[in-house]
């Protein structure tokens, strides 16, 4: 790297973290938020969300019910949706009259805006001092360019505050006791981040998935025992009625549903959603594998050709194919390819002293191989295995005879808190994708997402990637689905063109997914169990 490259950037580090510079930070960012407190005229413009929250809490509090109170009542539209637990942590907005509670809302969104711009450079590697020196200025430029997070504060909604939580979860350690318990509170109060919980458990997190679920269901009971009428109400009758939050036709409404009622008759929607929704499932949790496979490290088999007798092994070959006189070769000869075949899944084929392979059973979790035992079968922890995982059997079936299938370690292709990013990002805009009604103001994920599959991209190379990801990020910008009429059905006479162009969150996420699944090396495939093996022939 250039040596005065390297000096502007310690220049600019150094004076981002000055306390003025981080004081200063902080107050911009708050003053930014100025004229969505106040118009020309010096009052409140009209904030939807925060005025539903706000009214609706303060109706139920002078003894009616939270979910009979509407903003449009002539049409019976737009109540409170949240569970009476979401009722209760919006609570202290009744504290304040509405106009303070709404200028207080914008001033909270932006802080959390700045936390989420933190907690995404902590989960890339930044130290937390430059996460949160950075945060103010960028989360500035955050809520002035991308039109979720201006949206966000134009209606004062909650967004950023879900993704905050879940946030907190996905940028611990996974050794921190407490993960798990943000995420639970953000899906009791919202349920939509609820599916965060697919994060942990394809990433093999099994304490934070329990913790989030017990912690959610600990306050949905609480709140059950403290509003028994109002849960039953909600959990019962309000969340199943899909008209209480709008029409799903309406160009806001960017997600699958919203795509198909755009663009299909009335009595297709059902079923072509219904079709929509399980392919996006079943292609993101597959996603997601591949991406928990290239962050995982395991060993790689490899068929080395032996020139010499057989049964006689040759030195490793490191990937290149280039020999190596340093490294003994690991492997076990292609007469034992039934002892491969025969190991249950999971388990290693070991390398004796007297090169007899044998299944060397495997307690933990796949990828790691046990310690080698000697011929009489006993466990020695001091020799470390020598073979290759089940999946990788069909090397040796493959080799020529006085073959050896060796194996050569594979670095991760992706770091575990990168992978994590990428995982959440996928998890959580498969949730946008999935709900039947997704407004654009809360693809505030579309964040993480762009800076993860950025970040992706610059680590493989894959100019594609990086394409697909600056063009989602250029439409977060641009909201395109707003170019064209709509309200009052137009978005049903829409032609094609403007059925694409005002689907453009969702195409772009989908897009968005197939250029990671394409960006992911072969090693990723590889550590999935489709592994094709390479020959080499290298003399010792």
């Amino acid at each position: 790297m250039n040596r005065s490259f390297v000096d502007l950037r310690a220049s600019i580090y150094a004076t981002v973290r000055a306390p003025i510079a981080q004081i200063l930070g902080w107050l911009c960012l708050l003053g930014a938020t100025y004229p969505q407190m106040y118009d020309k005229d010096y009052k409140l413009p009209q904030h939807f969300d925060v005025y539903v929250y706000w009214y609706a809490l303060n109706n139920w509090f002078s003894g009616n019910s939270l979910y009979d109170w509407y903003a449009l009542p002539d049409y019976k539209m737009y109540p409170f949706t949240y569970p009476p637990f979401g009722a209760w942590a919006l609570s202290p907005l009744t504290w304040f009259d509405y106009e303070t509670a709404a200028r207080l809302m914008i001033m909270a969104i932006a802080l959390q805006t700045a936390v989420i711009v933190a907690l995404v450079g902590r989960s890339l590697g930044w130290s937390w001092g430059s996460a949160f020196a950075i945060a103010p200025w960028a989360a500035i430029l955050v809520q002035q360019c991308l039109e979720p997070f201006t949206q966000s504060v134009g209606f004062a909604q909650v967004n950023t505050a879900m993704m905050a939580l879940v946030m907190i979860d996905v940028a611990a350690p996974p050794s921190w006791k407490g993960r798990g318990v943000a995420s639970g509170l953000a899906a009791a109060i919202k349920l939509t981040p609820a599916i965060a919980v697919l994060i942990f458990l394809l990433r093999h997190q099994w304490r934070s998935a329990i913790t989030m679920v017990a912690t959610s269901l600990a306050v949905t009971l609480l709140s059950w025992v403290i509003s028994p009428g109002e849960s039953a109400r909600f959990f019962f009758d309000a969340m199943w009625d899909p008209q209480r939050a709008g029409d799903a036709y309406y160009t806001s409404n960017q997600n699958l549903k919203g795509f198909v009622a755009r663009a299909l008759p009335e009595n297709a929607w059902s079923i072509a959603w219904a079709i929509t929704v399980a392919l996006a499932l079943v292609a993101a949790v597959w996603l997601c594998l591949r991406i928990q496979a290239a962050a995982t490290s395991v060993v790689t088999p490899h068929v080395i050709y032996d020139d010499a007798a057989p049964g006689h092994l040759n030195a490793a070959t490191p990937a290149t194919g280039a020999a190596s006189s340093a490294a003994p070769a690991t492997g076990v000869t292609v007469s034992a390819a039934s002892a491969a075949l025969a190991a249950p899944a999971g388990d290693a084929v070991a390398a004796t002293s007297v090169v007899t392979p044998h299944s060397a059973s495997d307690d933990a979790a796949p990828g790691p191989l046990n310690a080698a035992t000697p011929a009489t079968g006993a466990t020695s922890s001091a020799a470390p295995a020598t073979g290759a995982t089940v999946s990788a059997a069909s090397a040796a079936l493959a080799a020529p005879a006085g073959d050896a299938v060796a194996t050569t370690p594979a670095a991760p292709v992706l770091p575990e808190n990168l992978a994590t990013l990428l995982t959440a990002a996928v998890i959580m805009t498969l949730g946008l994708l999935v709900s039947p009604i997704t407004w654009s103001h809360h693809w505030v994920w579309g964040l993480a997402s762009v800076v993860a599959l950025i970040t992706v991209a610059l680590r493989l190379k894959s100019a594609p990637l990086a394409a697909v990801a600056l063009v989602q990020g250029a439409l977060f910008i641009m909201a395109p689905h707003w170019w064209f009429s709509h309200g009052q059905v137009n978005e049903l006479h829409w032609n094609v063109v403007e059925q694409l162009v005002g689907s453009s969150y969702t195409l772009a996420a989908i897009a968005s997914g197939v250029a990671l699944a394409w960006a992911l090396p072969a090693q990723a495939t590889a550590r999935l169990g489709w592994n094709s093996l390479r020959r080499t022939n290298a003399p010792i």
